[in-house]
């Protein structure tokens, strides 16, 4: 609706007149009237004059013909409720193994120890179990041994190299054996004399020495 139609609407229904009396006074049809107070249509100067002053209003038509823009009030939209964070998903620690992991792998791996000539650990390394044997020997019976000095320096092992041996009670010729004699661990090549045994240079007789353990392989470092 035009500033223009709602002024005449307002005034002729606030005297009481009938639009299509006005109408036909101001030489216009009450329907162009219709449109007029509906803001659909836009009379001239002379014809808005007519009408205006058939309601006894004289005035400045230009604020007249301002149109009526109506404020819409923008729409009520719902603010969404903040959806509350997930808690991130917690990754293992790769410090702290898996308990389960840890269990399977100890029916499939062992530690065995490293000793030095006197027996003590040293170190070990974790080798593979196959039906409870490392090797083919029992998972009890084998050990490393870490090669004191190079007296076996003629098969290649040096001091510092590492003997996979295994636990045994006698001796056995041609083998290298760790052996306690007296209050010394001796390490060696095992050879067949007069009352006794040879291990490396040293003469055992029989019944003075316990056998510790036979090598079976030697791990050499390379240069």
């Amino acid at each position: 609706m035009s500033r223009l139609g709602d002024q005449i609407h307002t005034l002729r229904v606030q005297k009481g007149l009938d639009r299509k009396k006005i109408a036909k006074k101001a030489g216009i049809a009450d329907k162009f009237l219709q449109e007029v107070e509906e803001g659909r249509r836009i009379p001239t100067d002379e014809q808005a004059a007519r009408i205006l002053s058939l309601l006894g209003e004289k005035g400045d038509l230009s604020e007249a013909f301002t149109p009526v823009v109506e404020e819409s009030t923008p729409p009520v939209r719902p603010v969404a409720k903040p959806k509350p964070a997930k808690p991130a998903a917690q990754r293992p620690s790769l410090a702290q193994p898996n308990e389960q992991w840890n269990h399977a792998l100890a029916g499939l791996m062992q530690d065995v120890p490293i000793l030095n000539i006197r027996g003590e650990q040293v170190a070990k390394r974790t080798l593979v179990l196959e039906k409870g044997k490392i090797q083919g020997f029992d998972a009890g019976s084998v050990l490393y041994l870490k090669m004191p000095d190079d007296s076996l320096r003629a098969l290649g092992i040096h001091e510092g190299d590492t003997l996979f041996m295994v636990r045994e009670s006698a001796l056995r010729v041609g083998t290298i054996a760790w052996v306690r004699a007296g209050s010394h661990n001796l390490i060696g090549t095992v050879e067949k004399i007069a009352g006794g045994y040879k291990v490396g240079s040293t003469a055992l007789e029989n019944g003075t020495f316990k056998m510790i353990a036979r090598a079976i392989s030697a791990q050499i470092r390379l240069p």
